[in-house]
């Protein structure tokens, strides 16, 4: 049960530094874009970029979960074979 805690709380851990980091990087750079796009500055660059930075980084974390999932599938079927051939 420790183990399980443990790793859970890694990953939580993992995601939300990666989330928390692409979300200032990304959030510059579209700000930066939509500033050149569009001259105005103000609240709208601001929801904007807010808005498109929260779907990619979704989109982001989404990919990071299935993928992380499909390893562990994968790994669980290695292991289950290599007990076969041990037998």
């Amino acid at each position: 049960m420790r183990g399980i805690a443990l790793k859970t709380i890694t990953k939580t851990i993992i995601v939300g530094a990666f989330t928390f980091a692409t979300a200032l990087i990304w959030r510059d750079l579209i700000v930066d874009i939509l500033e050149i796009v569009l001259p105005q500055e103000g609240l709208l660059i601001d929801l904007i970029a807010a808005i498109i930075a929260t779907a990619v980084l979704i989109l982001l974390v989404y990919i990071f979960l299935v993928t992380e999932e499909e390893t562990e599938y994968v790994i669980r079927k290695i292991k289950k074979r290599a007990r076969r051939k041990k037998k």
